[in-house]
Order: C-alpha cells, then sequence, then structure tokens
C-alpha cells in the first residue's frame, strides 16, 4: 500500500484490525483502514482515510 500523503510504501509487520489509526513511518500522517462489508463492489470494500488531529480523537 502506498500513503495518500507522500506516495511512500507502507509495509505491515501484522494484520490491523478495522478502525485502528496508524501512522505513516515517512511523513508521521495517520491514517485509518475502515472495511465495508456491506458494499455494492465486492465482498468486503477497503478504505483508507487520512486522519488530522480532530478526527484522530475519534478512533481511539
Amino acid at each position: 500500500m502506498h500513503c495518500l500523503n507522500c506516495d511512500e510504501a507502507i509495509v505491515f509487520d501484522d494484520q490491523l484490525d478495522n478502525n485502528e489509526p496508524f501512522q505513516c513511518e515517512h511523513c508521521d500522517q495517520w491514517m485509518v483502514i475502515e472495511l465495508d462489508e456491506g458494499s455494492y463492489e465486492g465482498a468486503i470494500k477497503q478504505n483508507v482515510i487520512m486522519l488530522d488531529e480532530n478526527n484522530l480523537e475519534d478512533y481511539s
């Protein structure tokens, strides 16, 4: 996966839980992966969302 902010590659050592915020190791941008299991685009759709200080609190 590539960071939405700096376009550097992000490698996950462990499987992330749904709605668990993580930081890009290159630019320190906070992001979260949300899983949508009811999407018409397939069984599971993964959405990557960039977070800022205001909405980071919503995921902790």
